[in-house]
């Protein structure tokens, strides 16, 4: 199933490779709600409800192949826009390392399988045909957009989680952010605040990250 899924992963690349700036200019016009009208905005939610709970769907699968259960699933907002969550602790805390990496990726990967079977059908359709268009919204839902936002590691999403989990770093936005705010109290402000301590070889990436990741999240909800 893996490898078939990979190929056929490799197929819709060439695709999304053959189309890049037609894809790459709609995907942005896409998620831009500028001009858009309620309907569309409604519309958005409704597929985006749909291809995240399946995304959500896949990390409780995945968590229960192995062995662990998934003891709730909810709805919330991430940057005022439909998300849902699932709560896959106990896979986190009984897996190994490769396990609560595949139960990580799975959600993106879930997404993905989705976006390789909607694009050869949108690939051969005739443009403006309703079953051209479908098969296009769910493309921009599903292909780049999933993988840049879920797997970017300056948010508090799956690449985030991901990012953490194999370098062994913990909390990262929240001790990078607080390290870095009471350094500059400290050394630039003068203020009587104490800085958390870090092994001296973190101390630059985690200034790095954290005002990265601020710049990320602040950007994206601006862009929003």
């Amino acid at each position: 199933f893996t490898v078939l899924t990979l190929m056929v992963f490799a197929f819709t690349g060439w695709i999304f490779a053959s189309h890049w700036s037609e894809i790459w200019h709609d995907t942005l016009q896409f998620y831009n709600f500028a001009d858009k009208t309620w309907l569309d905005v409604a519309a958005f939610w409704l597929i985006g409800s749909v291809l995240l709970c399946l995304h959500e769907i896949g990390h409780g699968l995945t968590c229960k192949h192995y062995g662990a259960r998934v003891p709730a699933m909810g709805f919330l907002l991430i940057f005022l826009t439909p998300a849902f969550y699932t709560d896959t602790t106990e896979g986190e805390i009984r897996g190994n390392r490769f396990e609560r990496l595949m139960i990580g990726v799975s959600g993106v990967w879930s997404e993905l399988i989705l976006c390789a079977l909607v694009t050869p059908i949108w690939w051969g359709t005739p443009p403006g045909s309703p079953l051209h268009n479908f098969c296009y919204t769910i493309m921009l839902l599903t292909g780049m957009a999933v993988v840049m936002i879920n797997w970017n590691p300056l948010m508090k999403l799956d690449g985030y989680y991901i990012l953490c989990d194999l370098w062994s770093l913990g909390d990262l936005k929240e001790t990078s952010t607080l390290y870095t705010s009471a350094w500059v109290k400290k050394n630039i402000w003068r203020l009587p605040v104490e800085v958390p301590y870090l092994p001296k070889r973190r101390r630059l990436g985690f200034a790095a990250y954290a005002l990265l990741s601020g710049l990320s999240s602040y950007s994206v909800l601006d862009f929003f």
